[in-house]
């Protein structure tokens, strides 16, 4: 089996029962299967799930500082069905992301939402290193409204604005497939499970 040489990061909380440590544990043993280097920060929980998502360009920024090389973000609830060898192609690219078809996602599409949150691709580079700045500032100028959505929203918007100064990859599908949304027979390489809560925990999202 090929190792791969670009590493991995996500995050996750240790409330709500352990529901997400639980997925990063497993996410470990799935990356442990496909020879993958995967670095999980355990982050202290703000007892809110939209303010927990807002942490997400925190932990992206933190890598770019502090891995001095490119590496792979993705959300605790990824299943990884397959090696993900794409990334360790990638020369001279800042950025890599799925960019959402109009046929895969349509009412995303209409909110602006053209490209998924996760996985995401960095190289630590000046250009990247702004786009991920300005992400986080945005952030956390809603991180106390709980009304407002998680990360994917500025996430969107600071793209579009960066996008120009971007080298850009485009991750096919199979990189970022939605289980129970793309009905495409693609085989996935990467699926995002999109993580339900426990019942008693759902409030706490609100």
């Amino acid at each position: 089996m090929v190792r791969i040489r670009t590493p991995f990061i996500t995050y996750y909380t240790t409330d709500m029962g352990g529901y997400y440590e639980n997925l990063a544990k497993d996410l470990y043993r799935q990356c442990d299967r496909y020879q993958i280097k995967l670095f999980a920060v355990k982050v202290e929980s703000s007892n809110n799930w939209r303010r927990n998502c807002k942490m997400k360009p925190s932990i992206i920024m933190n890598a770019l500082d502090t891995l001095g090389k490119p590496f792979v973000y993705l959300d605790a609830d990824t299943i990884i069905h397959s090696t993900p060898t794409v990334f360790d192609t990638f020369v001279d690219i800042d950025f890599a992301v799925h960019h959402i078809e109009e046929w895969e996602e349509p009412a995303n599409r209409r909110k602006g939402l053209g490209i998924r949150a996760t996985p995401l691709y960095f190289a630590p580079t000046d250009a990247t290193k702004a786009f991920v700045s300005e992400w986080l500032s945005e952030c956390q100028k809603v991180m106390n409204d709980a009304n407002i959505p998680g990360d994917h929203n500025s996430l969107a918007a600071m793209y579009k604005k960066h996008a120009p100064r971007l080298r850009i990859y485009n991750l096919g599908l199979e990189y970022s497939w939605i289980r129970g949304k793309n009905k495409s027979k693609i085989a996935p390489i990467m699926e995002l499970v999109i993580a339900r809560l426990p019942e008693k925990f759902v409030e706490r999202r609100k």
